[in-house]
């Protein structure tokens, strides 16, 4: 969960990031980053092949083909990187999902597509301007204005005409798949290198907070004044600690050896973060709870009654009651489940069971001086009944009903934000069957407007051609989305 400003308007903002499903496909794919280099992977890549009944996982598929076609060291590591950015892309747009699939969860279809790419022999570098990539829309920042949308090749934002330019991974020094909300509407990249800070002017280099060895999974920022934050490091799998806006990162807290843990949220009264991931010991939840900023962390013990299916996402943290927190689940019959907490992980209960088709998309709270609702967004896959549905809840997660369907024109969710009462929703745009890549809803879901569309996509700006042309010539050539040049010049700070 996050807690950003926009004017003095308060956001809170409870990601799913399927993609990352959407933004958040990356996180599961980094722990194949340390698991790829431990020796025993080597024996245990097939027999992780395919999960019970069937179905297939990212972690052996993507395993073999780091262990068998990469091979080992720092290749492993930025391979793994492009392979879950793939993955990212891949899993995010129900257009180009095969719906004789297996279902084994987004991690699963992502590894499919590795080892497809692997075996056209493809070259891959650290951007996903590629046959392999797929047109698609992670997330939002809405913190700055105008808003940032991250696209799985980089960021979209508005210039002085009113249209739409992009920058590249490139140019921006990190990959869309690793951004995180920063400080005051900023964002970063929790990279391989440490804690990125983007070269968002014309001429800007990206500043880099280092860690010792290994790698940043994730980094939350207090939702006050920005300046403490707590990262997830890699190799081991330790907390880092700021209280300076995350420059500089002081090592602490290590979980053990079974805890993958994946991800982090920071809680409003700012002392409460979760760490969620899975034991690795059975791939089941785990929640590890710190009540001093992430000094120390306990690691819930599993009880009866927690859930048993593949864990996806750690979803948000009540905006008021730290205690309260919500986690995305498959379950084993391949379904995608919503589970609730009301002690701060010790004890779950399902609160929403998604359909056959259906895929989680996103998920906030919005509230104004009369009400609070939580929302959870799907998308339906290929071969479903429509684009999209809302879940909606009045009673703070407890129980859902069925909101407003979408039309045949999305939004196909790819995220789902709040300000105030107000709801933005991603969507994967024309290439993907949608009418925006970012609209805002003012009745709760029931009618959208478009804030951002492809046809205002006018390429990279002047500054950028010479670093963006692969991606530009990418756009243009797949998706007829070429440049146009601006009528008058572009500020230095276009990002």
């Amino acid at each position: 969960m996050v807690f950003v400003i926009v004017g003095s308007v308060p956001v809170l903002s409870f990601l799913f990031g399927p993609i990352r499903a959407n933004l958040k496909l990356n996180r599961r794919a980094n722990v194949l980053m340390k698991q790829a280099l431990d020796a025993d992977l080597r024996q245990r890549g097939a027999r992780l092949g395919r999960r019970r009944g069937g179905m297939p996982s990212l972690l052996g598929l993507l395993a073999l083909v780091m262990v068998v076609s990469l091979g080992t060291g720092d290749d492993v590591f930025a391979r793994a990187e492009v392979g879950s950015a793939v993955g990212g892309a891949r899993g995010a747009g129900a257009a180009h999902e095969v719906a004789a699939t297996p279902r084994g969860g987004r991690w699963s279809r992502a590894g499919a597509d590795v080892i497809a790419c692997a075996k056209k022999g493809e070259k891959k570098g650290e951007t996903l301007q590629a046959p392999c990539a797929s047109f698609d829309v992670l997330d939002v920042f809405l913190g700055g204005m105008p808003p940032r949308l991250v696209a799985n090749f980089g960021l979209i934002t508005a210039d002085t005409d009113g249209r739409l330019r992009f920058s590249c991974e490139e140019s921006l020094g990190g990959l869309a798949v690793r951004a995180r909300r920063g400080p005051r509407g900023s964002f970063v990249f929790a990279e391989q290198a440490g804690l990125v800070r983007p070269a968002l002017a014309c001429g800007e280099a990206p500043s880099v907070t280092a860690i010792p060895g290994g790698g940043l999974i994730d980094v939350v920022f207090d939702g006050l004044s920005g300046a403490r934050a707590v990262a997830l490091g890699l190799a081991p799998r330790r907390i880092y600690r700021s209280a300076d806006g995350g420059a500089t990162l002081v090592p602490g807290f290590v979980f053990g050896e079974d805890e993958g843990v994946l991800e982090l949220a920071y809680a409003l009264d700012l002392e409460t973060v979760y760490a969620v991931g899975e034991r690795l010991s059975d791939r089941r939840l785990l929640v590890a709870r710190s009540g001093d900023g992430g000094e120390s962390f306990v690691t819930q013990p599993r009880a009866p009654g927690h859930p048993d299916g593949l864990p996806l996402d750690l979803l948000g943290v009540h905006p008021s009651r730290p205690q309260i927190l919500f986690v995305a689940i498959q379950s084993p019959a391949g379904r995608e489940e919503v589970w609730r907490s009301a002690d701060g992980g010790a004890s779950f209960s399902r609160v929403l069971e998604l359909g056959p088709s259906e895929s989680l998309g996103g998920f906030t709270v919005a509230e104004d001086s009369l009400r609070r609702r939580v929302y959870v967004a799907s998308r339906i896959r290929a071969g479903g009944v429509g684009a999209g549905r809302l879940h909606v809840s009045t009673d703070e997660g407890m129980t859902f009903t069925l909101g407003p369907p979408t039309g045949d024109r999305g939004p196909r969710y790819r995220c789902l934000h709040a300000v105030s009462a107000r709801l933005y929703a991603c969507a994967g745009g024309e290439p993907n069957g949608d009418d925006f890549l970012l609209g805002h809803s003012d009745d709760g879901g029931v009618t959208w407007t478009a804030d951002m569309t492809t046809a205002a996509l006018a390429g990279t700006a002047p500054c950028r051609a010479a670093t963006c042309a692969a991606t530009e010539n990418w756009l243009c050539s797949q998706y007829d989305l070429c440049a146009e040049p601006p009528s008058r010049p572009t500020p230095g700070a276009d990002a």
